[in-house]
This record gives structure tokens, sequence and C-alpha cells, in this order.
């Protein structure tokens, strides 16, 4: 405040303190869910899924609920099988979207026990959507990704995303 730095010497201790050991494994996520963003946009997708639901309106109900199912996944396998079966129920024949998404959310919540399986599905998904629905499309191909990555084909998952982004 009065134009000029300030005078005093920093001091710093010999050694700096070690960290007590590496950070808990499901620490990012477990943060990233927490975001007040994200715990609202999940409890938006629970309130339109309820909705859907008492509107019977079927392909809304089915691409909630596989939406839904994605955000859930990696915290709460049940729930996100429960969610893409609801998703595969109410998905319309007439629905690509429906019927993509359907398909994603299945291989995303079946991806640790059948990784094969599931990579089809996911690639199955991406081959029901024209391109001209780009970003239906990139949303498939990050859930692909991570399928992909889960399942151990890094490049496949990198190959992927990059196909997202291109698009």
């Amino acid at each position: 405040l009065v134009g000029r730095y300030p005078a005093a010497d920093v001091e710093l201790p010999s050694q700096l303190m070690r960290p007590a050991g590496p950070p808990p494994a499901g620490l990012p996520s477990e943060l990233l869910e927490r975001r007040p963003d994200v715990v609202a946009a999940e409890r938006q997708l629970e309130d339109a899924l309820e909705l859907a639901r008492a509107g019977r309106l079927r392909d809304t109900i089915s691409q909630t609920a596989a939406r839904l199912s994605l955000v859930v996944s990696q915290r709460d396998p049940a729930r996100a099988e429960a969610l893409a079966t609801l998703s595969r129920e109410n998905a319309p024949a007439e629905s690509i979207a429906a019927q993509a998404l359907a398909r994603v959310a299945t291989a995303r919540a079946t991806a640790s026990r059948a990784r094969s399986e599931a990579t089809d599905l996911g690639m199955e998904a991406l081959r029901l959507v024209p391109t001209e629905m780009p970003n239906l499309r990139a949303d498939l191909l990050v859930e692909l990704a991570e399928i992909l990555r889960g399942s151990g084909d890094a490049t496949g998952a990198t190959r992927s995303i990059g196909e997202a982004i291109n698009l």
C-alpha cells in the first residue's frame, strides 16, 4: 500500500512436510459428485423422469432414464442398471435417440461384468445414430470411450474421444 515491497525476511522450514500417503482412490469423483451444480443437474433429471412417468411419455422416460443411468453408473451400479432397464423397456422402436441411449446406458451399467458385450452394445448404439445427429453421436462416443477405457483398451478410448471432439 505504500509503494514498496515489504522488508521482512521470509523463513522457510528446513524440511517440508511430507503427505501422509496417497489420496483416497475415489477422491476426485467424490468431490465432483458433491458439487452443487452436479447434484442439482441429477435432481433435475430425476424430476424430469418422474414427470415423464406420470405423463406416460415413453420416449422421454427412456431418454431421461438412460441419461440418469449414465450419471449414476460409477457410484451406484445397481441403480444405473435399473434405470438402463427402464430406458430399454420404454424406448420406442421409432426413436433412434431412445434406442441408442438405452443401449449405451445398458452397456455402461453392465461393463464391469460383461466387458466384451458392453463394448459391442456401445458400438451398436453408435451405429444406430446417423451423422446428422452430431451431439448424440458425440455423447455416445464419450460413453463408448469410458467403456473401452474400463476394458483396458486405452487406444480405442482415445480414438473414440478424438472422434467426439472432431464432431
